[in-house]
C-alpha cells in the first residue's frame, strides 16, 4: 500500500529533484463553495466569483478558466457588483465590510468609514452614479455617494432589520427595494430617506431575493424563503404568488435581460427552475446540477443569455439558454483545501478528501485529468484522513468531522464503520492499519481507538487531552507505534498498540504535534513536525526529543515523509521543503506552489516516480 500515512521512503528523491528541478503540477479537484458571482455588462468575458474560505477568483474568457486574485480577502464575501461602466472595478460585500478593487481584483481598498454595520450581505449600485451604493446589513441598511468614503445609515426607524435582497429601478434611481428576513419587502421612494412596507399579499416575510422586469419596471418578483416566489405588478404596492411548480426554498431569481419573460429560480436543494411566461408556469431545468445542491446564486450574460450558477459546494456550472445540460464551468478554481490523497498502486486511481465545504472525496481514474465526485453515504464531511486496507484494495476508510466510514466498493459507496466511536460526537483525524495484525489505529479527538476487526467496531486505548492529529509505526519493527497530537502529546507504544505511554520529553509544552515519520534508514530515529515550533528528532525510537530546526519555511510543519538519503521532505504552512538531516538546512523543493498552497499531507507514488502535496488550493504533484 502507498502513502497511508505521512511517513514512507521517497527513493532518491534528493538525487532526482533537487531544488527548483521540478515544477508542481494543480491537479484540482477544481471548485469551491460559492458565496457570490458577477458578471460585467460592459464586457460579459469578464467574470468574479467569491469562493468561501479561499477568496475572489476571475475569468476574462467568459467562465471557460479562472485564475485566484492576487491579493486575499480575509472576510467572507456575500455579494460582488461590478461596475456597469468599468470591468476592472468591483464593488463587495463582505462580513468585515465594504471593499473596492479597481485593478480587477488584484487589491482590494477597504472603505468602512462611518459603516455603523460591517456584516454586509447584498450591494445594489445606482445606474445612474457608480458612486452612490446601497448595502443591505445583518441589522440595517446603509447608502454611500461617494464611492464609499462616507456611509449614511438609512435604516433608521426599521427596527433590527436583516437585509437580504436590494433591487433598484432602473428608469427611477431613487426608487429602491429591500428584501429583508422579518418585515417581507421594503420600498423608497426618495432615495432611501423614507420606507415604506409592501407585504400586502405576501404569504412569507422572508425574503431571499428580488428582481425587477428591465422591460417593465413596475414588475417586481420577489423569492420567498418557504412559499415560492411570487409577482408585484404595481411597484411592490400588492402581491401575488406566481403560477404552479415554485417550491419552498426558493433562493436566487434571474431575470434574461434580452427576454425578460424568462427567468430563472435557484432553490435549496431543489435544483433550477425556468418560466418563460413571467411565471405562470415554472419547470424543472436542473439537469446536470448535484443533487442537493443549493444554488448561491445566478447570472445571465446580457449578450448571449447563457447562465452561469454559483453552488454551494461544487464551483460553478454554466448553460446555454437552448442547453440540454448544465455543465461544469470551474476550470482553474483552486478553492478546495485537500487534506489527503491516496493511490491505488495498481490501477493509479487517485483518490483527495476535501476538508473545507465541498463534496467530501474526490477519485481520479486518468491519473489527475477529470475528477468525479464519490462520497455517496458519506454524511459527516469534512474527510481528514483516507487509508487503504492493506489485504483488500477494494476497502477504503475515511476519518470524518463525526464518524469514520468504510467502502467495499472501491469507494463507490460508502457506510459508516463507526461501532464504539460516538457518532455525531468524535472526529477521526489519523488511521493507522497494523501490519504485525489485521487491526487498525484510530487517532481521534479524545484519544487512540482500535479495531481488532477491520474497522467493524472499535474501543478505547488511551484517552486523551488533547486530539490525536497523527499515527505511524515503525518500518522494521511494526510493534513500536507512536501518535502525536494536541497538547504536546506523543503516546508510544512497544507492543503494538496494547499499552501506551506518554513520551514527549523535549516537545515544548502546548504545541501541536501534526506529523510523525520513522528513518527508514537509521534504525530508532523519529522525527516530529509541530503546528508553530519547527521539527524535532528522536534518535531512541521516541523517548526523548531533540530539536532539528525551527528554520522559518518549517516552523509549522503538517506532514513529514522520509527520503533515503539523509533528508526529510516536510509540508506545512509554506508549501514543502527538504530538510537536511545532518545541517538541518532547509531548502524549498521544486517551484509552482501557490504563495497561499498550505500542505497538510505528503505521499509519494514509488511506481510512477510521483510526489504528491494535498493542501489549500487542492492536489499537487511533482513528477519527475
Amino acid at each position: 500500500m502507498i502513502g497511508f500515512v505521512a511517513g514512507c521512503a521517497v527513493s532518491l528523491l534528493l538525487a532526482a529533484c533537487g531544488e527548483g528541478a521540478a515544477n508542481w503540477e494543480t491537479l484540482g479537484p477544481f471548485g469551491a463553495s460559492i458565496s457570490a458571482l458577477a458578471i460585467s455588462s460592459e464586457d460579459p468575458d469578464v467574470m468574479y466569483v467569491a469562493a468561501e474560505t479561499v477568496g475572489i477568483f476571475r475569468s476574462a474568457n467568459g467562465g471557460a478558466t479562472w485564475e485566484k486574485t492576487s491579493a486575499d480577502v480575509s472576510a467572507m464575501v456575500r455579494d460582488l457588483v461590478v461596475d456597469a461602466g468599468d470591468p476592472s472595478r468591483v464593488y463587495a460585500a463582505t462580513t468585515g465590510g465594504f471593499l473596492v478593487s479597481s485593478d480587477a481584483g488584484d487589491t482590494w481598498v477597504q472603505k468602512n468609514t462611518s459603516l455603523s454595520q460591517r456584516y454586509l450581505n447584498v450591494l445594489a449600485v445606482d445606474p445612474d452614479d457608480p458612486d452612490t451604493i446601497y448595502a443591505g446589513a445583518w441589522g440595517g441598511l446603509l447608502k454611500t455617494t461617494t464611492g464609499g468614503e462616507e456611509w449614511l445609515d438609512i435604516g433608521v426607524g426599521l427596527g433590527d432589520v436583516d437585509v437580504q435582497a436590494l433591487a433598484i429601478d432602473p428608469t427611477d434611481s431613487a426608487c429602491v427595494y429591500a428584501g429583508t428576513s422579518t418585515q417581507g419587502v421594503l420600498r423608497s421612494g426618495d432615495g432611501g430617506r423614507s420606507w415604506q412596507a409592501g407585504t400586502h399579499g405576501l404569504d412569507d416575510s422572508f425574503i431571499r431575493d428580488l428582481a425587477i422586469d428591465p422591460s417593465d419596471p413596475a414588475v417586481l418578483y420577489a423569492a420567498t424563503n418557504s412559499a415560492g416566489v411570487f409577482i408585484s405588478t404595481d411597484r411592490g404596492a400588492t402581491w401575488a404568488p406566481t403560477g404552479e411548480g415554485t417550491l419552498s426554498g426558493s433562493f436566487r431569481l434571474a431575470i434574461d435581460p434580452r427576454s425578460p419573460n424568462t427567468i430563472l429560480l435557484g432553490t435549496q436543494g431543489k435544483g433550477i427552475f425556468r418560466t418563460t411566461d413571467s411565471g405562470v408556469t415554472w419547470h424543472a431545468w436542473g439537469d446536470g446540477i448535484p443533487t442537493g445542491e443549493t444554488i448561491e446564486t445566478l447570472a445571465i450574460r446580457p449578450d448571449t443569455g447563457e447562465v452561469m450558477a454559483g453552488l454551494f459546494s461544487q464551483g460553478v456550472y454554466r448553460r446555454a439558454p437552448e442547453g440540454e445540460t448544465w455543465t461544469p464551468a470551474s476550470t482553474g478554481m483552486a478553492g478546495y483545501t485537500a487534506s489527503c490523497v491516496l493511490v491505488d498502486a495498481s490501477s493509479g486511481t487517485l483518490w483527495v478528501g476535501i476538508q473545507t465545504y465541498g463534496p467530501s472525496l474526490f477519485r481520479s481514474q486518468d491519473s489527475g485529468s477529470t475528477w468525479t465526485v464519490s462520497r455517496r453515504g458519506i454524511f459527516y464531511p469534512p474527510v481528514y484522513c483516507l487509508i487503504q486496507d492493506p489485504e483488500d484494495p477494494s476497502i477504503l476508510f475515511t476519518g470524518n468531522s463525526g464518524s469514520l466510514f468504510r467502502s467495499v466498493d472501491g469507494g463507490a459507496s460508502w457506510l459508516p464503520a463507526d461501532e464504539g466511536l460516538d457518532r455525531g460526537w468524535i472526529s477521526v483525524y489519523a488511521l493507522l492499519a497494523d501490519r504485525a495484525s489485521s487491526g487498525m489505529f484510530a487517532g481521534t479527538s479524545t484519544g487512540l481507538r482500535v479495531s481488532a476487526d477491520s474497522g467493524t467496531s472499535w474501543q478505547t486505548v488511551q484517552e486523551s487531552s488533547g486530539a490525536i492529529r497523527a499515527l505511524a509505526s515503525s518500518p522494521d519493527e511494526p510493534e513500536r507505534l507512536l501518535a502525536g497530537g494536541e497538547a504536546a502529546i506523543i503516546y508510544r507504544s512497544e507492543d503494538g498498540g496494547a499499552t501506551w505511554s506518554l513520551s514527549n520529553d523535549g516537545i515544548p509544552s502546548a504545541v501541536t504535534v501534526r506529523a510523525i515519520c520513522f528513518d527508514p534508514t537509521s534504525h530508532g530515529t523519529v522525527y516530529a513536525g509541530t503546528d508553530g515550533r519547527g521539527i524535532f528528532r528522536s534518535r531512541d525510537s521516541g523517548h526523548t526529543w531533540q530539536l532539528l530546526t525551527d528554520a522559518g519555511g518549517v516552523m509549522r510543519t503538517y506532514a513529514l515523509l522520509a527520503t533515503d538519503d539523509n533528508g526529510i521532505l516536510a509540508g506545512g504552512a509554506d508549501g514543502v521543503f527538504i530538510v537536511d538531516v545532518r545541517s538541518g538546512d532547509v531548502r524549498t523543493l521544486g517551484s509552482g506552489l501557490p504563495e497561499s498552497a498550505q500542505i497538510i499531507f505528503l505521499m509519494y507514488d514509488e511506481a510512477r516516480s510521483a510526489l504528491y502535496a494535498a493542501g489549500v488550493g487542492g492536489l499537487f504533484r511533482l513528477s519527475w
